[in-house]
């Protein structure tokens, strides 16, 4: 029990470090006025081998550290070329963000054996949990997913309308993106699912205790590892009898269908 603590706290200085990556991403995109290609192009380079530190592979903290600090050496030449202050504490977070992944004594049990805290719970959660579940085939998540994305345009929309001012679309989008990224979380953490889940008649639960929702640190690695994944972290469903997608593994959740009216 020590030893999985050790990781979850790990886990959760890595989520944090993560988020607060995304934030600097935010800002450097807002100083340099970069185009949303150049954007989506930089974060899944960065991305990419944050996924594979998330799975605990120790050969991706070298990769993801060198990517870190090429990418903050660019913010840093961005100092001198646009005076700007805020592109050197962007490209001074990277810098820190890929020392810490080496040298934080929080991280480092998250790496041990390997493995990561999501599987380990799985494995373990599969010998707990004799009781059999009703779990919701992809067809039933695909359409949960698809009226969380018309909620969230119908969000992005109305914050464009709203902001007359083109001037001050740059922080609309900002706080466009804070709410995207913490809804699901939040309402995972109080209610079990989503507008889309409740809708959909599903619910995630902790897959340690499916008696419990999961919590806050847990809701948002599913959320970013499925904006960072896409329709690719559903490739797994129909490969595991409890249809477990990849953000699944990654946040040690389970969907469910609601017994009370599945039930019926």
């Amino acid at each position: 029990m020590e030893k999985k603590s050790a990781k979850q706290t790990g886990l959760y200085y890595l989520v944090l470090l993560t988020v607060l990556l995304i934030i600097s991403e935010l800002v450097f995109r807002h100083i340099t006025e970069a185009e949303i290609e150049e954007t989506v192009v930089k974060v899944l380079i960065v991305g990419i081998p944050l996924i594979f530190v998330f799975l605990g592979h120790k050969w991706a903290k070298w990769v993801a550290s060198m990517i870190l600090i090429l990418n903050g050496a660019i913010s840093l030449v961005g100092v001198y070329q646009l005076d700007s202050q805020g592109l050197y504490i962007v490209g001074l977070y990277n810098v820190f963000f890929a020392v810490v992944l080496h040298i934080s004594k929080k991280i480092k049990p998250f790496f041990s054996n390997g493995h990561e805290l999501q599987v380990e719970a799985t494995e373990e959660a599969m010998k707990i949990n004799s009781e059999s579940f009703d779990y919701p085939y992809l067809l039933t998540r695909y359409k949960a997913a698809l009226l969380e994305g018309l909620l969230l345009v119908g969000i992005f929309a109305t914050l464009m309308i709203l902001t007359k001012n083109p001037e001050n679309r740059p922080t609309s989008f900002i706080i466009y993106i804070v709410i995207a990224i913490l809804y699901e979380p939040i309402m995972l953490t109080a209610f079990a699912g989503t507008l889309g889940h409740k809708i959909m008649r599903i619910k995630i639960k902790a897959i340690q205790d499916t008696s419990k929702n999961i919590n806050l640190f847990q809701g948002v690695i599913r959320i970013l590892s499925k904006i960072i994944l896409g329709w690719l972290s559903f490739l797994t469903i129909n490969l595991n009898p409890e249809h477990h997608a990849i953000h699944d593994y990654l946040s040690a959740s389970i969907v469910l269908n609601d017994p009370k009216v599945h039930n019926k």
